[in-house]
Formats: C-alpha cells, sequence, structure tokens
C-alpha cells in the first residue's frame, strides 16, 4: 500500500501509522518521494513480527519516484523475506524495475501495484519465478482497479517456490 507521511495533503498524519493502529498491526515504511513538508512511500503490515527492513530504489530517470520495501518477517518459526512496490506506468521503467528486482535476491512474497496486466510482458516475466496468488487460489472478481467502468487488474500478491497460496481475493468493502 502507498501511504503518505505528514504531508499536508494528507492532513499531516502518518497514514502507516493509523492505518497499522487501527489493524493493531507492525508495520515498516519505505519512503521513496521526500517532498517539502513530509514524504510518500510503500508500507507493509503484518500480525507477525517485523525484523530486517530495507528499501531497494527503483526510480527510473526522470519519472517518479519508486522504490520496493524488503522485509524480513518471522512466521511460524520461518523467515520469510517480503517485498512491496509500486511500478512505474511506463513500459520501459516498468522493464527496468523489474531487472532491478531480479539482482536481489529472491523474495518469498512480492506483491504491490506492478501497473501491468496479467498478459504483460512483466507479469509473464514475473511468473516465471513465482506464483501468482489469485491465479492460483482467487475467488471472486479479480479487478484491483477501475477505470471508465473497467474492472483491470495492475496488483499482484507473487508467492516463491518454497509458499503456497491458500487463500486470495481482492477486498471490496468501503474500508479498504
Amino acid at each position: 500500500q502507498e501511504v503518505d507521511y505528514i504531508t499536508n495533503r494528507s492532513g499531516r498524519v502518518d497514514q502507516g501509522l493509523v492505518i497499522a493502529e487501527v489493524l493493531r498491526m507492525e508495520h515498516a515504511v519505505g519512503h521513496n518521494w521526500f517532498m517539502g513538508e513530509g514524504a510518500y512511500g510503500n508500507v507493509f503490515m503484518s500480525r507477525f513480527p517485523l525484523k530486517r527492513i530495507q528499501n531497494i530504489d527503483l526510480t527510473v530517470s526522470r519519472c517518479e519516484p519508486r522504490g520496493c520495501l524488503v522485509t524480513t518477517v518471522e512466521v511460524n518459526g520461518k523467515t520469510m523475506r517480503v517485498g512491496t512496490l509500486h511500478f512505474g506506468l511506463a513500459k520501459a521503467e516498468r522493464g527496468h524495475q523489474c531487472g532491478r528486482l531480479f539482482l536481489d535476491q529472491p523474495f518469498d512474497l512480492l506483491l504491490g501495484d506492478f501497473n501491468s496486466f496479467p498478459f504483460s510482458r512483466t507479469s509473464r516475466l514475473l511468473r516465471q519465478s513465482y506464483q501468482d496468488a489469485f491465479s492460483e487460489r482467487g475467488r471472486g472478481k479479480g479487478p484491483t482497479f477501475q477505470k471508465f467502468r473497467l474492472g483491470l487488474r495492475l496488483d499482484y500478491i507473487y508467492c516463491g517456490p518454497d509458499w503456497v497460496p491458500l487463500d486470495c481475493w481482492v477486498e471490496r468493502s468501503g474500508e479498504a
């Protein structure tokens, strides 16, 4: 999820902290865009303890700053490496960002707004190394973004080979 940190446009609140407190979860934030009065970036929330946190810069020249928040989570005695990101809008930008991710060590979970359709080059490349949780175990409707009454699927949860998705859905409640 993308959140603001004490920016004027969001009432100068730490959105990641507020959401985490409401959900009673731990959270980590990777700020990618530093504005005069605050910052903007990705947040990861978990009911499990967060161990190590870092941010990989995925920014492409002359494009909006982007990053991948990398969090290590302890889940029932197993360590899980999770990447939370938001890719850019341009095809070439996404290609560069995807390539940058593959230079890093593999993820157990890679999730976020990939700004890519399921049939795109980016999605096909990621499915070579990861399982698409919604394709494997999705229920209900899959679109994550609405444009001109068209439901588009741009957000994904990819699972590494050691993790099997049990269930997956797109939350449609007003709170979401």
